[in-house]
């Protein structure tokens, strides 16, 4: 371990900036990380982001025990409380006095000596009293802000979003993509485990996708390098069998970045197919090509442009384009929690507008006959159903039968031409896909 750094410290100052900046928790780690061993390493990301998780119950235990509201302590205080109260409540494998007496000493460190003594007061009655947490507030249940869950009760009822609520507050699983292009399941566990790393069935690609355990850096792993797998998320995995690719195709997929998507339909095609990926960013489009180069892939071509302007050249020429358009991400809430503090109602209402501007230049790329299909990572009705109202209606495309691209579990999730990928139904994010013929 750094002898400059100390961990405990790197997590303060990083849910600090998350909350002050609005900073992304996965960006900053990525800077922060550097220079610990993986096991200080793992420390660090899994109280940052279980801190981050649980934000709102912990502020509420908080609340019960201190004279002084959370919203008026000073951030590093603040901050320093939420991280022990995560440790002493979700955490089993640290003493709680341990947990007590580094926040006392990391505060005196930080010349907050004369409030060492509130801090130990606070952390030792939470962990002494057992408070209850109200009974049907799912907002402190669930760490999950009143607006979102107002929102997914008037989308999908109250069930429903108890079950998402419930999704997002377990943990992530890293999910892997094999490629079948290089090596099969079998041969790739095999390898994995010479790797020491921990491996375990999905829920709906059993063959093809693979759970992951026990990782320290998966971009120094030798079967990533060698582009034995990716990682991706079942449920992004289903978008490309919604596209259902067949060789020689002509295919754009206009919100390609990183290229998870571009890549998975190559794969399925087994290389035989014509895919454009496109961009707004210049580095985006270089991490595509580097993610399919990593693959074997070599059917895919880059452009970088704004989908949301119109580019003459693509007229007519495609058998099928996806958009996976930029969203709110309220379906990547298990693993990107940070998310649910920082988006307003505001921004999907925003970000709407961007969704209708690309829907619209991507239905004149589509030959006659072509089918177009829209994706987003976010659970509502206004990115989401309300959008399918507007292809079909506004854009003039017809609805197609998606239920023959569905997996088992989520059929009863499907409407017409789209389906609701719940987090809850297989341990995935939240995805909505939607298919429309031209």
């Amino acid at each position: 371990m750094s002898t400059i750094k100390n961990p405990r410290e790197i997590i303060v100052n990083s849910l600090i900036k998350v909350e002050k900046d609005a900073a992304y928790l996965q960006l900053l780690l990525k800077k922060e990380l550097e220079g610990f061993e993986s096991r200080d390493k793992n420390f660090i990301t899994e109280i940052s982001t279980g801190t981050i998780k649980y934000k709102i119950t912990i502020d509420y235990i908080i609340n019960q025990v201190s004279n002084i509201k959370v919203s008026k302590m000073k951030p590093f205080i603040r901050n320093l409380i939420r991280m022990s109260v995560y440790q002493l409540k979700y955490l089993d494998k640290i003493p709680s006095h341990a947990i007590i007496n580094e926040a006392v000493k990391l505060s005196k460190k930080r010349g907050f000596t004369k409030l060492s003594k509130f801090i130990n007061a606070i952390l030792r009655n939470i962990e002494r009293i057992n408070i209850e947490l109200p009974k049907n507030n799912l907002s402190i249940h669930y760490s999950m802000p009143e607006w979102i869950i107002e929102l997914w009760k008037k989308n999908y009822g109250d069930e429903l979003t108890k079950q998402i609520c419930q999704s997002f507050a377990q943990r992530a699983n890293v999910c892997a993509r094999i490629n079948t292009l290089k090596i099969s399941k079998d041969e790739l566990i095999k390898q994995l485990e010479l790797e020491k790393v921990i491996t375990s069935n999905t829920n709906i690609f059993k063959n093809e996708y693979i759970y992951l355990s026990g990782l320290n850096s998966i971009s120094n792993m030798i079967s990533f390098n060698k582009g034995l797998f990716t990682i991706q998320d079942e449920s992004a995995g289903i978008v490309a069998k919604v596209v259902n690719p067949m060789k020689g195709e002509n295919i754009l997929d206009l919100c390609s970045a990183p290229g998870g998507k571009a890549t998975h339909i190559a794969q399925i095609s087994e290389n035989e197919i014509h895919i454009v990926s496109t961009d707004i960013y210049e580095h985006k489009i270089e991490l595509i090509n580097k993610n399919a180069s990593r693959l074997g892939i070599d059917c895919i071509k880059t452009f970088c442009l704004d989908g949301t302007i119109f580019h003459t050249e693509f007229c007519n020429k495609f058998d099928k384009v996806l958009i996976d358009v930029p969203c709110s991400g309220l379906g990547l809430l298990k693993r990107k929690p940070d998310i649910k503090y920082t988006k307003t109602m505001q921004d999907i209402i925003e970000i709407n507008k961007i969704q209708k501007q690309i829907a619209k230049n991507a239905v004149k790329y589509l030959k006659p006959g072509g089918f177009l299909i829209y994706s987003t990572c976010t659970l509502n009705a206004i990115e989401n159903i309300d959008m399918v109202d507007y292809i079909s209606n506004e854009l003039a495309m017809i609805k197609d039968e998606i239920l023959p691209f569905v997996p088992e579990g989520f059929k009863p999730y499907t409407t017409g031409c789209y389906v609701n990928i719940f987090p809850h139904v297989a341990n995935t994010d939240g995805f909505f896909i939607a298919r429309f013929k031209k």
